[in-house]
């Protein structure tokens, strides 16, 4: 085979845009300590909050502050960045470009202002370092941070209402049953809910039950928690009318709810016996109606 110049030429530029585009540059793994800050700040104070970071890939880089809001995401529980909170204006960072090498580490000094007059409550920031992509390449560069529950002095409120609390439908005829509850928080500050959930039959016998959030996931002020229970299994004797029994308790005081719902479960094989009764029933029925008519 042999290779005109103008092959070559092609050769030689897909090589060129395969080095800038598929390795446009190199992005260090860095560390960062602590991973999450709880302060209390009162109204017109001013708090230092560093962060430290670390180059764990052993190389040179530079890093620059930045600082974002989250929420968690009512269903998964994992974070959400980008949310608007007008405490991201609070925050400065003292270092506008920090280099962390493999025999130091990095200090970001953030300073945190609560105005005059600001009302109590939680406020939930990440204080990030991020390193940029270098020489105008093409590509993201990386960010690690701490994230920051921002207390402004006062009153607390802890306070949840039930959004919804049901079973999936009034009557079941087979396995799995499905709950969902949605609660949100209507306070000031995060609470982390914790309860039960208790299935019986009509006799009072328990069929099932579940512990609540065993993991611990905080309902954020402000935000919403929705979880849902989808394999619940009866055993045969559940037959007949069932009651399901939530029980969840938060909050430092330990305020609690119980949403008592009820359901019926009749499987599929009771509809059958039920109908196979029915019919030996009338035969039987008639069977006896036919002798009598006979014996007169």
């Amino acid at each position: 085979m042999t290779f005109s110049l103008r092959h070559i030429f092609y050769i030689c530029f897909a090589a060129v845009g395969l080095a800038i585009f598929v390795y446009p540059h190199t992005v260090q793994a860095l560390g960062v300590s602590p991973l999450r800050h709880t302060v209390t700040i009162e109204p017109g104070d001013t708090r230092i909050v560093p962060i430290f970071v670390t180059s764990e890939s052993g190389a040179i880089v530079d890093v620059v502050p930045d600082v974002d809001a989250f929420a968690v995401d009512p269903e998964k529980g994992t974070p959400i960045f980008g949310i608007a909170d007008d405490a991201l204006a609070w925050v400065s960072a003292h270092e506008s470009r920090v280099q962390v090498g493999p025999n130091n580490v990095g200090q970001i000094n953030f300073f945190v202002t609560v105005p005059e007059g600001t009302p109590p409550g939680a406020h939930y920031l990440a204080l990030f370092a991020k390193q940029e992509a270098s020489d105008g390449a093409v590509g993201i560069g990386t960010r690690v941070g701490a994230l920051l529950f921002l207390h402004v002095a006062g009153e607390v409120t802890e306070r949840v209402e039930v959004q919804e609390a049901r079973i999936g439908k009034s009557w079941y005829r087979k396995n799995p049953v499905a709950f969902t509850m949605h609660f949100k928080n209507t306070g000031n500050i995060h609470v982390v809910p914790q309860g039960t959930l208790v299935v019986q039959n009509w006799r009072g016998t328990v069929l099932w039950e579940e512990e609540i959030n065993p993991q611990l996931d905080k309902i954020l002020a402000g935000g919403e928690w929705i979880r849902s229970v989808d394999d619940i299994e009866l055993p045969f004797f559940g037959i007949g009318k069932v009651r399901a029994l939530l029980t969840l308790s938060y909050g430092a005081t330990n305020k609690t709810h119980t949403v008592d719902m009820e359901f019926y479960y009749v499987p599929t094989w009771a509809y059958v016996l039920c109908t196979f009764g029915i019919i030996v029933g009338w035969i039987a029925f008639v069977e006896t109606r036919r002798n009598k008519k006979r014996r007169r």
